[in-house]
């Protein structure tokens, strides 16, 4: 899950300008307190995330890709969600499979306690510490954005947990961005990989990327990170950037991957 070298010299060189950093020692802490500055837990944040599942759903037409529609549809399906965030894949599902049934976990309290379908549950619970459930319990084990929450180290772990819980001919599925994209504009490069020119899907993947780069986390560790003011990179993320989404072209590959538990 990338270059466990590179990932750590990037949030060092990151983490270096921000003073309340300046004790933390270990590799993990620090990890964790840059997560704290990049995601949030409010309600802009969470809309973002909303948006961005139903974006996803248009590009893939679906929700997921592995082969499951009729096994939800026939009822009795267990669903893992992990890393659910706000849960609206979650909830998305279980209000169009009222007979099957979903957990999501998270690690923050992002989503909802109370009002929610009957079938569907969420756990505030880190994976990386081991998930509590017992062998081979869900029929569809599910993943999605979490590629800059655990260093690379922890994977081989956490993959190992899905596998546990995930039945015999039951589907594990991985998805997110990749590292790569085909065309960078050269500021919106410094930053993320996402395009912007692409109908309808790109303006709402260019109002995702202004609202976040605008946020007071990333307005206080870019600009330092970018060797510019802040008054600087106002103006580019304003000004520049969006000038720039207009006249250029990137496009990123967001990737589907699933695979059968081998049956016993």
């Amino acid at each position: 899950m990338g270059n466990k070298n590179s990932r750590t010299k990037h949030e060092r060189s990151v983490i270096k300008n921000i003073q309340e950093f300046n004790q933390i020692e270990s590799d993990q802490e620090r990890h964790e307190k840059l997560l704290e500055y990049y995601f949030s837990n409010d309600t802009d944040f969470m809309d973002r995330l909303h948006v961005f599942h139903f974006l996803r759903q248009h590009v893939f037409q679906s929700n997921f890709s592995s082969p499951i529609e009729d096994k939800l549809i026939e009822g009795g399906y267990k669903v893992l969600d992990i890393g659910c965030g706000p849960g609206t894949w979650s909830l998305d599902l279980s209000s169009k499979h009222a007979n099957s049934n979903f957990i999501g976990i998270d690690v923050e309290l992002m989503f909802p306690q109370e009002i929610k379908p009957n079938n569907v549950k969420f756990i505030e619970a880190d994976v990386s510490n081991g998930l509590s459930f017992g062998d081979n319990e869900f029929d569809f084990t599910h993943i999605e954005l979490m590629r800059l929450i655990y260093t690379s180290d922890k994977w081989d772990f956490i993959f190992s947990e899905f596998i546990r819980v995930t039945k015999p001919g039951g589907y594990i599925e991985v998805s997110g961005r990749r590292n790569e994209d085909v065309v960078r504009a050269p500021i919106y490069s410094k930053l993320m990989d996402i395009g912007p020119n692409g109908g309808k899907i790109g303006l709402i993947t260019q109002d995702l990327a202004l609202t976040h780069f605008k946020t007071e986390p990333l307005s206080k560790i870019l600009p330092e990170e970018l060797g510019i003011s802040e008054e600087e990179y106002k103006s580019m993320i304003e000004k520049d950037l969006t000038e720039e989404f207009e006249q250029s072209c990137s496009e990123s590959i967001y990737v589907r991957i699933w695979a059968q538990k081998q049956l016993m």
